[in-house]
């Protein structure tokens, strides 16, 4: 969604019909890095959240470390999950993370 915001903003349809080809790929560049930089910031904007909530749960008395586990194993695939739960035994069920 982000994303979609940020190429829209840089992207915006404009007359570019009359300018000569150097100058199209000129214009162009600069849009892509201006989405690129865009993206930058907002990519610090959610780590700086992220941290904030898992500094929160520490507040709260919930284990970071395990809920990176847990956040780990969520986005993991359905084989990993599979290979994981060999390797842990039985105690481990991702699937119910899912």
């Amino acid at each position: 969604m982000i994303f979609e915001d940020i190429y829209r903003e840089n992207f915006k349809a404009e007359d570019d019909e009359n300018l000569p080809p150097d100058a199209k790929a000129k214009q162009e560049l600069v849009r892509l890095v201006e989405a690129v930089e865009s993206l930058e910031d907002a990519k610090k904007e959610v780590s700086s959240r992220i941290r904030l909530t898992y500094d929160h749960a520490k507040a709260r008395g919930f284990d970071v470390t395990a809920m990176r586990e847990i956040v780990r194993l969520r986005k993991a695939d359905a084989d990993a999950k599979r290979w994981i739960r060999m390797l842990n035994g039985p105690r481990w069920a991702p699937e119910r993370l899912s």
